[in-house]
């Protein structure tokens, strides 16, 4: 099974993946899909909004992808579109998970079988970076939250004994380097509830790969396809950094990372080569703080992480200071919202 990053795509983009490895088309295919999928008339490229027009669903069907995580920031940007979204994707044997109209739905995993192997898909979204958490009656993603991450491993375990459960959590700040401590710690608790992996999303760059109890935990696999220059206005442009891209296999006791390079001018993704995780140089450049302590790794994060302003560490999910972070998180966010939307 592999494991792709975020994807949007709108109208008159077409993505050149010529250099697609062979090995995409021989087995299940799992990304993030960033928005719903809407019909041109009812959102446009001059609104603050992330989503995909109809055309995404060629570019998904020719990376093999069969499912996705709706559990991000951006699948309630055009949230009348949600229906239409189940819909195309079901049209098209692409099953889906993360977010629906009611906190069941959202929770609902996926579930695929491969070579006698039950794989379960569950995904989650943070609320401090935008996702809106689905209720009891109300649309949303499903809560990244250390109290419902392990209630829904617990129900898959239950469900179906002796599946591989990976989590695929939408997390951390935008462009930032490396994982937010609460993030790593959340990580760490889903795989000793009984997660077999943790691949994580919204960074939109390749974070570092730790691996845990003998479980992989890969923070933020960054991009796969968002075109530069196009989305909000023209603004969604990444730095150089970002271009670096990542494809995770999990090919029985073997990891394997598949490295890309997008080129802007042509829309283009490059294969540069693949390797096994344990002998990458790149991932061990990406994880400067492997096997580092938790208190060890808060220190360090705070010195060495990118997004400094006005930006809170998280360091736990269980204390108040957290809940008065995501708040001010969250009330800066909508100041720069509005900022955007008049410049």
């Amino acid at each position: 099974m592999i494991f792709l990053g975020d994807i949007a795509i709108t109208n008159g983009i077409i993505p050149n993946i010529s250099s697609l490895p062979e090995c995409f088309m021989k087995q299940p295919v799992v990304a993030n899909l960033e928005g719903a999928i809407a019909a041109p008339e009812i959102v446009s490229l001059s609104e603050m909004k992330l989503f995909s027009n109809d055309n995404i669903l060629d570019f998904l069907k020719a990376c093999n992808v069969r499912a996705v995580s709706l559990a991000n920031n951006h699948i309630t940007d055009v949230s009348q579109a949600f229906p239409r979204t189940k819909m195309l994707l079901s049209e098209n044997n692409i099953a889906l998970c993360g977010a629906g109209m009611n906190r069941e739905e959202a929770q609902a995993p996926v579930v695929i079988e491969e070579n006698g192997v039950i794989t379960v898909l569950l995904a989650f979204g943070w609320d401090v970076i935008g996702c809106k958490y689905a209720g009891k009656s109300t649309f949303g993603v499903n809560p990244l939250t250390a109290r419902n991450v392990t209630s829904c491993i617990e129900k898959a375990k239950d469900q179906y004994p002796g599946a591989q459960i990976i989590i695929l959590p939408h997390w951390d700040y935008e462009l930032e380097l490396y994982p937010m401590p609460m993030h790593r710690e959340l990580a760490k608790l889903a795989i000793d509830a009984g997660a077999s992996a943790v691949i994580g999303h919204h960074p939109h760059c390749v974070q570092g790969i730790e691996v845990y109890k003998n479980r992989l935990i890969a923070y933020s696999l960054g991009n796969w396809f968002i075109p530069d220059g196009v989305y909000m206005k023209g603004k969604t442009s990444f730095p150089d950094y970002t271009r670096l891209e990542l494809a995770l296999e999990l090919a029985n006791k073997e990891i394997v990372c598949h490295w890309f390079l997008y080129e802007a001018n042509d829309t283009s993704l490059i294969f540069l080569g693949s390797e096994e995780v344990s002998n990458s140089q790149r991932v061990r450049d990406l994880t400067p703080f492997n096997a580092m302590s938790s208190e060890d790794y808060i220190k360090w994060f705070t010195v060495n992480r990118s997004k400094r302003r006005l930006l809170p560490v998280f360091k736990t999910d269980n204390h108040i200071e957290t809940h008065l972070k995501a708040c001010f998180v969250k009330m800066r966010q909508k100041v720069t919202d509005v900022f955007l939307e008049w410049a």
